[in-house]
């Protein structure tokens, strides 16, 4: 119940907002950037919310454009989720 109710407010937050990037220090060298469409980093959201797994097939790039969108709390269990994903889907494992 406690994570459909973070999940409703997460969607909403990301339906509504924009997140601000704050620039890189001097010295950071700027990854290349990559463009994931909209439908796909959601797809990955969508996959988690209907039952805390990912049951179909994401991009590395959607997976961590997914987690990239998701409001940094204290404590966020779909984030812990989507990083172990992440980190198998990208080979970072």
């Amino acid at each position: 119940m406690l994570r459909g109710l973070a999940l409703l407010a997460l969607l909403a937050v990301l339906a509504g907002c924009e997140k601000e990037s704050k620039p890189l220090p001097a010295a950071a060298p700027t990854p290349a950037p990559q463009t994931v469409p909209d439908p796909e980093w959601r797809a990955v959201i969508e996959d988690w919310y209907d039952n805390g797994t990912f049951d179909d097939a994401h991009a590395c790039a959607a997976v961590r454009k997914a987690i990239a969108s998701v409001p940094k709390r204290d404590y966020s269990p779909p984030l812990e989720d989507f990083e172990t994903y992440a980190a198998l889907v990208c080979g970072d494992a």
